[in-house]
């Protein structure tokens, strides 16, 4: 009987590892045989001696991503995402090669705009003047509001202010 290589079934074999990450054939099929021959040829496994076989890291991660199939996209985005990576930094590269002296453009501008806020002159007419009986009010509103009246033992109210003072 002739058996053709079929990613569903080494899948399948590949499945026997996911409770250990050694496997000691006892008995097996020719087509487990093919199974382990294209799993160890691709490195998703290892043959440790006779029919021992354990799994790789590599065999691992094609585990977690379902199949050869699915592993082999996964790579191909993770390849297209580093070619992203080096572009861009290419480009930063390049751009940072030839814009040299911007920091220092900056920086200057940046300065100049510092001592020009500083020494500016403040104009006064915008900020309100407030009145001395305005500012009498605004005191005694607060200091009126803040005091709560208690109640002492002997039912007398006094004020907080009160109890502070002395007699």
């Amino acid at each position: 009987m002739a058996f053709y290589f079929n990613e569903a079934y080494a899948y399948k074999f590949l499945q026997k590892f996911q409770e250990n990450d050694t496997l000691y054939m006892t008995s097996y099929s020719e087509e487990d045989k093919i199974a382990w021959n294209i799993l160890v040829k691709r490195g998703i496994i290892e043959n440790i001696g006779g029919t021992q076989f354990s799994i790789t890291l590599k065999g691992k991660q094609v585990l977690k991503a379902g199949g050869w199939n699915k592993y082999l996209k996964l790579e191909e985005l993770k390849e297209e995402k580093r070619v992203d990576k080096e572009n861009f930094d290419f480009l930063i590269s390049k751009f940072q090669a030839k814009s040299q002296l911007l920091p220092y453009f900056l920086s200057a501008l940046s300065l100049m705009i510092a001592f020009f806020a500083y020494f500016k002159p403040i104009n006064k007419s915008n900020n309100k003047q407030l009145s001395k009986d305005e500012i009498i009010h605004i005191v005694d509103s607060i200091s009126t509001s803040s005091q709560t009246k208690k109640v002492d033992s002997l039912r007398s109210s006094k004020t907080q202010c009160d109890s502070l003072i002395k007699k």
